[in-house]
């Protein structure tokens, strides 16, 4: 029986893991012009110069500068060893695939374990009810870990297995940034048991806390991780809800409602239908069960809060979230409640009726998540972007000098940047907020420049300089505070910036133009 179980659990995560491996392969480079690229850059230079804690400054008003630290060490040093094997393609493709596949792999395990009905069926729903997870498990970036380290933490925690909590912690710490969510689990889950069987098991705590601190302090770069985390986890969240705007990336910004409901359509559905049936039914939220019940209500329902607010909170909401629902369904396929709606369906309705036009429903939106992600797939493949660039850092590459600086108006350029071109250095990249922690007024200047076309070293907008005096300052402000000869921008005519560039050509060359992207030398 034991090897039956891991073999079945072997075969999901194979079955996924083949899934997931044929879709990036239909993938042109990797899924999003953006964080994939420099982490695999990043690896790759770990192998091409065999220095497996390797940190350059290559932001230059950055942490990889002042406090420099890899605060993705352990993915990076991973996902080095399949590009070593493999190709930086086919590499990253390949770990990013495993990370995906041990999601459904993760969740299948904990409801076998749990003896919950029909595992696979809930597995194979987790995986097609929500198009935004779907995109997001095909970013080939290192929070997929959190998918199954999460869901691992809580089993643990629930099994009172300190020493794989321990470990799973120090993993986790060296893999990721984002641990410290691990020990905040181990925090919630005790305090729920606590008020739930007036019992409250520190040592998941303990253990857990104590693996990431060990993760901590066995990482490479310690106290700069340390101090990056802080930023991290304190001042990225606090400048958004403070009101500062730094143009952050658009998975921590508010879509709207209506975005979150069309990409979460049916999860949200038995997402709810779970929680209904967890306050209605008396049984479920008392017994043996309660604290693992109300656990999974609470965690769950704080990070579908937050998802509706950011989508990447859906990574932390949908994990626990169906193992919420197929744990709360699992009771109450076992309860008098059911069988008293099973006897007034059968009594008032054509169950073949109602069965046939519910997998309907259900076929129709699952069909509407996979179009979705097809699309932009598709939409992806024939975008020429990151040939343009290719061209553009192609040409710095052979007329500037090794280490000079390029400044750019658009921060989420860097990571194809630098996978085109390490031999310069940068201005901006990974997030706005630690240019902004490294100098407050250089920030708003950069972004001022990059945004408007304006000099002003303060959020609040510059009027007090004539467009004579604005075209010195800006010209000043690149040469002296950025230490840049070239400009480098999307070819577009109506962006502020592209605008003053081309009117103040005494000061700003055109050196390069294809169709997407421009560079200016500053004279």
């Amino acid at each position: 029986m034991f090897f039956k179980d891991k073999i079945k659990n072997f075969l999901v995560f194979l079955a996924f893991f083949i899934v997931f491996f044929i879709i990036q392969l239909s993938i042109s480079g990797f899924f999003s012009f953006d964080d994939p690229y420099y982490h695999a850059k990043h690896s790759a230079l770990m192998v091409e110069t065999g220095n497996l804690t390797l940190i350059r400054p290559w932001l230059k008003f950055h942490f990889l500068n002042y406090a420099p630290t890899d605060p993705w060490w352990g993915f990076h040093l991973a996902q080095a060893l399949f590009i070593k094997f493999f190709n930086i393609i086919i590499g990253t493709k390949i770990l990013s695939s495993i990370l995906a596949a041990l999601v459904f792999a993760v969740f299948y395990f904990i409801l076998k374990k749990q003896s919950v009905r029909s595992p696979l069926l809930w597995t194979g729903l987790y995986f097609s009810t929500s198009a935004l997870l779907l995109n997001r498990l095909l970013l080939e970036r290192p929070f997929l870990l959190a998918l199954s380290v999460l869901p691992l933490t809580f089993y643990y925690c629930s099994r009172k297995k300190y020493f794989y909590l321990f470990l799973l912690s120090l993993f986790y710490a060296l893999f990721y940034n984002q641990a410290p969510l691990a020990v905040l689990l181990a925090v919630t889950y005790s305090t729920v048991q606590y008020f739930t069987k007036k019992i409250a098991d520190l040592k998941i705590i303990i253990f857990s806390a104590a693996g990431l601190m060990a993760g901590f302090l066995f990482h490479p770069h310690s106290l700069n991780y340390i101090y990056i985390v802080a930023v991290i986890f304190f001042q990225i969240i606090f400048l958004k809800f403070a009101g500062v705007d730094l143009s952050v990336g658009s998975e921590i910004q508010t879509p709207g409602f209506s975005y979150f409901l069309a990409a979460n359509f049916l999860a949200v559905i038995f997402y709810l239908l779970a929680v209904v049936i967890f306050w209605s039914i008396k049984e479920i939220r008392s017994g043996e069960k309660a604290a693992v019940n109300y656990f999974l209500f609470l965690y769950s329902f704080f990070w579908f809060f937050v998802t509706l607010i950011l989508p990447r909170g859906v990574e932390y909401w949908l994990p626990l979230g169906w193992i919420f629902i197929a744990f709360i369904f699992n009771d109450f396929y076992g309860s008098s409640e059911y069988t008293e709606i099973k006897n007034f369906l059968v009594n008032r309705l054509n169950l073949k009726v109602l069965t046939f036009f519910a997998a309907g429903f259900l076929t129709v939106i699952i069909f509407y998540n996979y179009s979705t992600v097809y699309l932009s797939i598709y939409s992806q493949n024939r975008d020429s972007w990151p040939a343009d660039l290719a061209q553009a850092n192609d040409w710095l590459k052979t007329n500037t000098s090794a280490g000079s600086m390029v400044f750019y108006n658009n921060w989420g350029m860097w990571p194809l940047m630098f996978y085109y071109n390490d031999h310069n250095q940068y201005v901006v990249g990974i997030d706005p907020t630690f240019l902004y922690e490294y100098d407050h007024q250089l920030f708003w200047l950069w972004k001022n420049i990059s945004y408007y076309g304006l000099y002003c070293d303060r959020q609040e907008t510059c009027f007090d300089a004539s467009p004579r005096d604005n075209a010195k300052l800006i010209k000043m402000a690149i040469k002296e505070k950025f230490q840049a000869d070239y400009v480098l921008l999307a070819n577009n005519p109506d962006q502020p910036l592209a605008k003053f560039l081309a009117s103040n050509k005494k000061d700003f060359f055109r050196v390069f133009e294809n169709e997407k992207v421009l560079i200016y030398e500053v004279k």
